[in-house]
């Protein structure tokens, strides 16, 4: 008995309802594309040992007013993902260039354990932008914002907005968007850590 032949493009309810998951969720992939870049810092003065009489501050962790996990967006139009905390990174930069600048720092995650570390002054503040654009692959644009406050024991002696906005030309390598983003921290933080150099050492 000869049984009627099926058409080999024939396909299951099932099967074109996997086969349209499938692209769904390979669009949307793609739609997310993204790259995910190391956050580091790279001192601009040598580390110094502070004198005994040296002031104690402390840095609490920086808020970040962001809203959004990306730090950039490459020339495909996907995104720059850190592969760290961008509150700790400038938070720890920001300290880094204010032990450069004889004081004895801490940093402390509140401003509550701040005051209990005995530091005379505490610095807080808020991240406002950081955002890395790449124009080419040799051409970078980065912007950062950020607030601070100095307070002693007893009120804010100090309060100041802070911004950077850096173009580089640069060797395409994988490490150009981590290398541009240390750079613009830098110049975001070292005129902070003057500031604050410039209101208690005089």
């Amino acid at each position: 008995m000869h049984l009627p032949s099926r058409s080999m493009n024939t396909r299951s309810p099932l099967a074109c309802w996997c086969v349209a998951c499938c692209l769904t969720l390979t669009l949307f992939a793609a739609g997310c594309a993204h790259d995910t870049v190391p956050l580091t810092y790279n001192p601009t003065q040598p580390e110094t040992i502070p004198a005994a009489t040296a002031p104690k501050v402390c840095v609490v962790l920086l808020a970040d007013a962001r809203n959004k996990v990306a730090v950039g967006q490459q020339s495909d139009g996907s995104t720059f993902i850190p592969a760290s905390s961008v509150q700790d990174w400038l938070t720890r930069a920001l300290a880094t260039e204010l032990a450069r600048q004889d004081f004895v720092i801490t940093v402390a995650n509140s401003e509550t354990e701040a005051q209990n570390s005995g530091a005379k002054y505490i610095i807080t503040g808020s991240i406002a932008e950081v955002w890395l654009v790449e124009e080419s692959s040799t051409s970078y644009a980065c912007t950062m914002r950020a607030s601070m406050q100095l307070k002693d024991n007893k009120s804010s002696i100090l309060t100041n907005n802070f911004s950077s906005s850096l173009s580089r030309r640069v060797v395409p390598l994988a490490s150009a968007p981590q290398d541009v983003l240390a750079d613009t921290a830098s110049d975001l933080v070292r005129p902070m850590a003057l500031a604050i150099r410039q209101k208690l050492i005089r």
